[in-house]
């Protein structure tokens, strides 16, 4: 038999994750949030009848247990759950954040839990989008060697990929996940805000950037980083980079050297594929460094 889960905070992650153990198998000890509302809506989504405002009250008795709280709750309500002795000796007790380390939810090992963290590696707006994309997605683990082999049979059981880094390494991974998601859609803005000086509406913009985001990650994932890089730099088209700059200066000053700064590490990826001669690379990174 599955061990039992609680969840303690129901928003979009905790709901979602709580629902996704019990279409899995897992019995569901109890949810818990500060608004007991929250917690009642979240418990008749996952199809328990057990939910507190008090989370001690639902982690005694559960096996495992996921803080699903915001990031800067996520100490604090350990330790208050600690400081209950509410975590069952032996439990194994796991965190969200993809900031954060696992080292946050040391009061817990105090108590004689072992502990993790699992961050499912998607952005997700809502309970039922996220319902769709967590499975499929891949979830980061760091923890507790005790935590692993359970942490790993827990994201085989949502469908999801199961990787594994060190806890030192949380922030750079983290870095990662948020230039890869939340720059691109800065790199979006920066882009309509172009098109929109020439006179293009936002929406139409945003349209045609779209369709042209879903072409690059189509490429990205079936040739890879390297072969995916298309455009001027990619075919040493200095002439071309010359105008963007020349005409960046002159209408959109305040976005140069973000356009240069990109283009100087584009020219780093599009030198390593070979397909460039020296002076060609040379000549755009002179360029761009002006």
């Amino acid at each position: 038999m599955k061990r039992a889960i609680a969840i303690v905070g129901c928003g979009t992650i905790g709901t979602t994750l709580g629902r996704l153990f019990a279409e899995a198998g897992y019995p569901i000890a109890g949810v818990a949030s500060r608004r007991i509302e929250s917690a009642r809506t979240a418990a008749e989504f996952i199809g328990t009848s057990n939910y507190s405002d008090n989370s001690a009250q639902i982690t005694l008795d559960a096996d495992i247990v996921f803080i699903t709280t915001t990031d800067i709750c996520i100490e604090p309500v350990c330790d208050e759950i600690a400081q209950n002795r509410a975590f069952k000796k032996g439990a194994f007790v796991f965190h969200c954040s993809g900031a954060l380390p696992s080292g946050i939810l040391r009061s817990a090992r105090h108590c004689g839990a072992y502990t993790g963290s699992i961050h499912p590696l998607q952005s997700v707006a809502s309970v039922k989008e996220a319902l769709c994309t967590i499975a499929g997605c891949t979830c980061v683990f760091e923890g507790e060697p005790e935590v692993l082999l359970t942490a790993r049979e827990l994201v085989r059981d949502i469908g999801a990929d199961f990787m594994q880094i060190g806890e030192r390494d949380k922030p750079l991974y983290h870095a990662a996940a948020v230039v890869a998601s939340n720059y691109l859609v800065t790199l979006v803005s920066v882009a309509t805000e172009l098109n929109e000086i020439i006179g293009i509406s936002g929406r139409s913009s945003a349209k045609g950037l779209l369709c042209l985001i879903r072409g690059t990650l189509d490429n990205l994932e079936k040739l890879g980083i390297s072969d995916a890089l298309t455009g001027p730099i990619a075919r040493g088209d200095i002439g071309t980079i010359a105008s963007h700059i020349d005409a960046i200066k002159r209408r959109a000053p305040h976005l140069l050297s973000l356009y240069k700064a990109l283009g100087e590490m584009t020219v780093s990826i599009a030198g390593a594929n070979g397909k460039l001669d020296t002076d060609t690379i040379e000549g755009m990174q002179t360029l761009l460094a002006a």
